[in-house]
């Protein structure tokens, strides 16, 4: 089997293809599957026999609405993922300062003890 595509691929499924791919071979082989269309009719022949189906999803695949969504849809992944790392970065940064600062103040008042004792 060839390298995985990772281009955004728009696939549609006809009910009378004579060698549909397993499905888990199309995980596997098409990485970015931006739009996934199961047609109602038609076959191995889909521009002969479903040409209104096959020219709308071109359509709509090539006006890049669904590549747009997909590409919005991942930037906020990425943000909400970056984010809850900057606050876990954050509340450590805090618990470490209120860890020295305890650390400080048991030191001072160790410390404050053995100055009476001279």
């Amino acid at each position: 089997m060839k390298e995985a595509v990772h281009a955004p691929v728009s696939l549609m499924e006809f009910p009378r293809e004579m060698l549909p791919p397993p499905r888990a071979w199309l995980g596997w082989k098409y990485k970015q599957i931006i739009r996934h269309v199961r047609v109602e009719e038609g076959g191995h022949f889909a521009g002969l026999e479903q040409p209104e189906a096959l020219a709308r999803d071109l359509e709509v695949f090539i006006s890049g609405e669904e590549v747009k969504r997909n590409k919005v849809a991942s930037f906020l992944s990425d943000f909400i993922r970056e984010s809850n790392k900057e606050e876990e970065a954050i509340k450590e940064a805090e618990l470490m300062a209120k860890t020295e600062s305890l650390e400080q103040q048991h030191l001072e008042g160790t410390l404050s003890g053995y100055s009476g004792m001279g």
